[in-house]
């Protein structure tokens, strides 16, 4: 007759047959499941942690982004040797913790370190060194002449630097 035995019977629910082919997909979703809660679970590499901290980072303005590497390492060395446990038990997700470290290390650091560059005072600064140079050249003061050069000099470049 040309029908599949299986069929000739009458109809079938789809979840008696295709049980099988859901079964393995199944399986197949849940070890991805797994692969992705491990991935949660800790970080292969501490230059995972520094991306992520990274990413904080530029979310807030990019004021810490030379202590992130110590911070990356310094997370990732400290819950290494604890087996990823911390006083509540296994991690379960390494980025909120990882992100609480963040907040706790911003707090403590020093503000002169992540200040960041006022240009308007840095003009203030460049008029306040001009007068004293044209002072000290009127009054024939070479050494403090070329000290005074060199610092406007230095005044200048971040200027620019911060104004490109």
């Amino acid at each position: 007759m040309g029908v599949e035995a299986s069929f000739v019977g009458g109809w079938k629910p789809a979840s008696t047959r295709n049980k099988d082919i859901n079964r393995n997909l199944n399986r197949k979703s849940i070890e991805m499941n797994d692969e992705i809660k491990e991935n949660e679970k800790k970080p292969e590499k501490w230059q995972q942690v520094r991306d992520h901290f990274n990413r904080i980072d530029d979310n807030r303005g990019g004021m810490y982004r030379t202590h992130i590497v110590a911070w990356a390492q310094s997370f990732f060395e400290y819950y290494d040797s604890r087996e990823w446990k911390n006083k509540h038990g296994d991690i379960t997700k390494w980025r909120p913790v990882a992100t609480a470290w963040f907040n706790r290390s911003a707090e403590k650091a020093p503000r002169r370190a992540v200040q960041q560059v006022d240009v308007e005072s840095l003009r203030r600064d460049l008029k306040w060194h001009q007068r004293r140079l044209d002072g000290y050249e009127a009054r024939g003061k070479a050494d403090l002449v070329h000290k005074e050069a060199r610092a406007i000099n230095h005044i200048e470049q971040q200027i620019a630097k911060h104004e490109a």
